[in-house]
């Protein structure tokens, strides 16, 4: 899969982490494991981490961010380790299979991808769209300059009320 970044502030992010077009590792272990719990690997997100996989992002720190930097490390079975039953309810909320990819420092915000290629973060209160392509996802990580778009809301640990403006499917 080839990328394109929309900014020239995320591509020198991405190469700071080691990423190159042609970076690729191994994920049978990862798509074994995730499968196993009940995970769909989509082919999408299977090439993002076969190419991101084990890089660690580190999120400058822009004037003008909407919020604070923290490092990404993608490794999809930090996000999954034990949680399929929580996203397995928000699958049936959206009504999309996802696959984990990448998790924030301190544990607060997971990145997954949406089985028709659409990348959202699922936070302790919220699970927010962070773009339609994984290269706008990325860009909105590394830069913070939008707030991302609420999908669902989590309520006392169980998702899952709708949030009525945005489609979700």
């Amino acid at each position: 899969m080839r990328f394109f970044w929309p900014n020239p502030i995320t591509t020198q992010a991405i190469t700071a982490a080691g990423w190159t077009s042609s970076r690729r590792i191994d994920i049978t272990d990862w798509r074994d494991r995730l499968e196993s719990e009940g995970y769909h690997i989509s082919r999408p997100a299977a090439s993002i981490l076969e190419s991101f996989g084990n890089l660690t992002l580190q999120i400058p720190n822009l004037l003008g961010a909407l919020w604070s930097p923290d490092p990404f490390f993608f490794d999809p079975i930090d996000v999954a380790n034990g949680m399929y039953e929580r996203y397995a309810d928000i699958e049936a909320a959206l009504g999309h299979h996802m696959t984990p990819l990448a998790a924030n420092a301190t544990g607060t915000a997971f990145l997954l991808m949406l089985d028709d290629a659409r990348v959202v973060s699922d936070g302790p209160l919220a699970l927010h769209l962070l773009g339609e392509t994984f290269p706008q996802a990325l860009d909105l990580i590394v830069r913070r300059h939008r707030t991302p778009q609420p999908l669902l809301s989590h309520h006392r640990g169980r998702t899952i009320t709708p949030i009525r403006q945005f489609q979700l499917t």
